[in-house]
């Protein structure tokens, strides 16, 4: 399944109800395509920036790929901000686990000792400097 948000005037935020009933809100000139499969509910975020309201299914997580970066949930809600230099994700509910190796390079990446499981109120900035030899995670409260 493909979820686009192009409409006829990107410039005006939508909300997108998607097939497992979670709901995405797109803020203006976004863009996202959802694949979802028996064993796990992907959703790529093309650019711009969207808020997430997962449907809570223990047995399909619900993984969020911006730029490089895996965001992966299973019942949550949280914002994923794509930007040139920067993935930005805020944690409002819930529990969401980052992978910022989701590109394949070599580049060094921490461990997931290393990056904690984000909680509400948690916020995570991931450099997407591809040229970098590590990739570098912030996480803050907000």
């Amino acid at each position: 399944m493909a979820t686009s948000a192009n409409e006829p005037s990107p410039f005006v935020p939508r909300q997108l109800a998607l097939a497992d009933g979670s709901i995405v809100e797109l803020n203006r000139d976004s863009e996202v395509v959802a694949q979802f499969t028996r064993t796990e509910r992907r959703v790529i975020l093309l650019k711009g920036e969207a808020y997430f309201s997962v449907t809570k299914d223990p047995a399909r997580p619900f993984i969020v790929r911006a730029g490089h970066v895996d965001v992966r949930a299973v019942g949550t809600a949280f914002n994923v901000n794509l930007q040139s230099a920067a993935v930005e994700v805020l944690v409002t509910e819930g529990t969401v686990k980052l992978d910022p190796s989701a590109d394949g390079t070599s580049r060094q990446v921490p461990s997931a000792a290393q990056i904690p499981s984000l909680v509400p109120g948690q916020r995570a900035v991931v450099a997407l400097k591809p040229s970098a030899p590590e990739v570098a995670v912030v996480v803050t409260t907000v």
